[in-house]
C-alpha cells in the first residue's frame, strides 16, 4: 500500500460536509487535504473532485477509459442515488421490515431516475432475496431476471447485474453453464465486486468444486473483513464440508460484527445439530427466529426439535408452517426439513420433490447438504437429483 484515503460525511440538514485526506504511508505524512461544504445536490461532484485530486496527488497515469470510468456517474440525480443507497442498506439486512423498506427506496429510486441502471441491479439482489423468504421462487426469479436485463441494457458493463443474473440462472432456470459464464463476466468486469465473488462461491459448492469455492469465500473475506454477511456466508463453505467446528467459528466472528445478523446465529444452529451440540444448536436457532420470523427458520427450528426427541414442539412447527401457508408464501423446503427431522423419508421426499418444482432456493445445494444424508440413497431423491441437472466434472 502505498497511501491511504481516510475521510468523513456529515449531513446537517440539506447540506453535506466531507473531509478527506490522502496520506503517505512511507513518508507518513499528508499528502492532499481538503473540506468541502456542498448541498445535498451536489455531493456526486464532490466524489469527483476527490477522485480527481487523488490521482493528481499521486500523479497517477490513467489511460482514457480509466480516466472515463473515475468521472463516470451511475445516475446525475443525488436523490435517486441516496435511495438507493437506502435501498441496498436495508435489504441486506434480511429481516421482514428491512426487505419492505428496501424494495419500497429501490423502487423510488428507479421513479426518480428511469435510467438509472445499478437501481434495477438492486431491484434484482431484492427479488433475489425474497426467494423462500417473503415470496414464491416462481413469482421471485422471473422478477430477478427482468431487472437484472433492464440494468444490463442500460449498462451492459455492470457487474452488479452480471452477478445477479448468474444465480437467477442456476437457482431459478438450472442454466449452470449460463449461470457460470455470467458470474466469470461479472468478477472479470469488477474484481472487487464482493457478491460477484460469494455467488460465484454458491455456485461452485452447488457443483461441487470444493476447492474453488474455498477460494471464492476466501476472497470475499478479504475482500470484506469486517463484514456480518462476508463472515457468515463464508462459513456457509465449511459447512457443505462437514467442517461444523470452522462453520461455527466464522459465524461467531459475524455476529461479533453484528449480534444481529441472524443468519450467523441460523448457519450456527445448523453446524451445531451436526455435532450433536443440541443445546447449543436449539439456542442458536431460536435466537435465528426471533430476529427472523419467517418459514425458513421455523421449519430448521422445527427440525432441530425433532432430531433432540421433542416430537411435540417439533409437531407444533410443523403445523404452524401449514397454517402460515393458507394465508402466505412457505417454501417446501421448509415442511421438508421438519419432516426429515421427525424421520418420515416419505413425507420428507414428496415435499422436497415440491420444492423443486418451486425453484426453491436451497435445492441447488441437495448435493451436498448435510441435513439431507439421511435421504440420499432413497431412489426418490436421486431422481431429484437428476432432474437438477447439475453438470459433470
Amino acid at each position: 500500500v502505498r497511501a491511504i484515503v481516510t475521510g468523513r460525511v456529515t449531513q446537517r440538514g440539506d447540506s453535506v460536509v466531507v473531509s478527506a485526506e490522502l496520506t503517505d504511508i512511507a513518508r507518513r505524512s499528508q499528502l492532499w487535504g481538503e473540506q468541502y461544504t456542498q448541498k445535498m445536490a451536489d455531493v456526486l461532484a464532490v466524489q469527483e473532485k476527490i477522485s480527481r485530486a487523488i490521482t493528481d496527488n499521486l500523479k497517477l497515469q490513467l489511460s482514457g477509459s480509466e480516466q472515463q470510468k473515475l468521472t463516470k456517474r451511475a445516475t446525475e440525480n443525488p436523490e435517486a442515488y441516496e435511495l438507493y443507497l437506502k435501498g441496498r442498506y436495508y435489504s441486506d439486512k434480511f429481516t421482514e421490515d428491512g426487505i419492505k423498506k428496501g424494495y419500497e427506496y429501490l423502487n423510488r429510486a428507479v421513479e426518480k431516475d428511469p435510467g438509472y441502471a445499478s437501481a434495477y441491479a438492486g431491484l434484482a439482489d431484492w427479488y433475489l432475496i425474497t426467494v423462500d423468504f417473503t415470496l414464491s421462487p416462481r413469482e421471485a426469479w422471473p422478477k430477478a431476471k427482468e431487472n437484472a436485463e433492464k440494468a444490463l441494457k442500460l449498462d451492459p458493463a455492470l457487474a452488479a447485474a452480471r452477478a445477479s443474473l448468474g444465480v437467477e440462472k442456476f437457482m431459478g432456470e438450472l442454466d449452470w453453464a449460463g449461470a457460470e459464464a455470467e458470474l466469470k463476466e461479472a468478477i472479470r468486469l469488477q474484481p472487487d465486486l464482493v457478491r460477484a465473488h460469494e455467488y460465484y462461491c454458491w455456485y461452485l459448492l452447488a457443483v461441487g468444486r470444493q476447492s474453488e469455492a474455498f477460494e471464492e469465500a476466501k476472497r470475499v473475506q478479504q475482500l470484506d473483513p469486517v463484514s456480518a454477511e462476508a463472515n457468515s456466508w463464508a462459513g456457509i463453505a465449511y459447512y457443505f464440508a462437514r467442517d461444523y467446528d470452522q462453520t461455527i467459528l466464522r459465524q461467531k466472528k459475524a455476529l461479533e460484527i453484528d449480534p444481529d445478523y441472524w443468519f450467523g446465529d441460523f448457519f450456527m444452529g445448523w453446524a451445531y445439530l451436526q455435532k450433536g451440540q443440541h443445546a447449543e444448536a436449539l439456542a442458536a436457532l431460536r435466537k435465528a427466529h426471533e430476529l427472523a420470523g419467517i418459514s425458513m427458520t421455523m421449519g430448521v427450528l422445527g427440525r432441530a426439535y425433532a432430531v433432540t426427541g421433542n416430537r411435540a414442539e417439533a409437531l407444533k412447527y410443523l403445523a404452524a408452517l401449514k397454517e402460515r401457508a393458507k394465508t402466505g408464501f412457505v417454501s417446501p423446503y421448509d415442511v421438508a426439513m421438519v419432516y426429515g427431522g421427525l424421520g418420515d423419508k416419505e413425507q420428507a421426499l414428496t415435499w422436497l420433490e415440491k420444492a423443486y418444482e418451486e425453484r426453491s432456493w436451497w435445492m441447488s445445494w441437495i448435493q451436498v447438504d448435510p441435513s439431507l444424508d439421511a435421504l440420499r440413497s432413497e431412489p426418490r431423491f436421486q431422481a431429484i437429483v437428476k432432474k437438477m441437472n447439475f453438470p459433470q466434472h
